[in-house]
């Protein structure tokens, strides 16, 4: 990983020499300097080889077939809370495994967007991690899926994934106001909330500094720097 304080425009078309090698945490017991090429990439790099695309290293093959599958969620799709599936904004793939017929399954731990917003209206929608056990069967023939008509066609084209029910757990927070947890909201939680944690707060940072004066002050006693 580079460091932070390089970046992609840190590096200008041309050769480039590395000196050491390290990872930046262990001694760099192990050095080496090697050379690399940096190109600017001007134009899209387009795939324009019919069916697999095979390379090696060393002992392994790879192989792009393509796109082999698609799947869709509905968007009426509900969550075991009863509520709308949000959009994904991260996705972890979890228990993913080989079928003996030839499909993959495994779990979409998602983070979705807020929850249904239209106008001035918001919903209560609570932070959460839903899940979504999947199986994907890929599709490798050279003709087209099928399908006559453009429905049909698109039915076709997306169905190489099916999903199981949606589940997952809702975020809490712990609320001052009723000494409990609660559920995270989408909502102004209003004033009383915001008060009490800013309360909250402000006794942390007094009682904060009364340690750190404590403990300079046990330093000073005991003669330490």
């Amino acid at each position: 990983m580079l460091p932070p304080e390089f970046s992609p425009a840190s590096f200008t078309p041309g050769n480039l020499a590395v000196l050491r090698v390290g990872d930046g945490v262990q001694t760099l017991a192990n050095t080496g300097s090697f050379a690399v090429t940096v190109q600017e990439a001007v134009t899209p790099h387009l795939d324009k080889f019919a069916g697999d695309v095979t390379n090696v290293l060393g002992s392994t093959m790879f192989i792009n077939h393509g796109l082999v599958g698609v799947g869709h969620i509905s968007a009426s799709a509900l969550d075991s809370f009863g509520e709308t599936f949000g959009s994904m904004s991260s996705m972890q793939v979890t228990g993913f495994a080989t079928n003996g017929d030839g499909s993959y399954s495994g779990t979409l731990n998602v983070l979705p967007d807020r929850g249904y917003n239209l106008g001035a209206f918001y919903a209560d929608f609570a932070a959460r991690i839903n899940q979504v056990g999947f199986t994907f069967r890929p599709y490798y023939g050279p003709t087209n899926i099928g399908g006559t008509t453009d429905l049909e066609k698109l039915n076709a084209q997306t169905n190489q994934f099916t999903f199981g029910a949606i589940s997952g757990v809702r975020f809490t927070y712990f609320d001052p106001i009723t000494g409990s947890n609660s559920f995270t909201t989408g909502l102004d939680p209003g004033y009383q909330f915001r008060h009490a944690v800013w309360q909250d707060d402000a006794v942390c940072e007094v009682l904060h500094r009364r340690a750190v004066a404590q403990f300079h002050h046990h330093q000073h006693l005991r003669g330490d720097q």
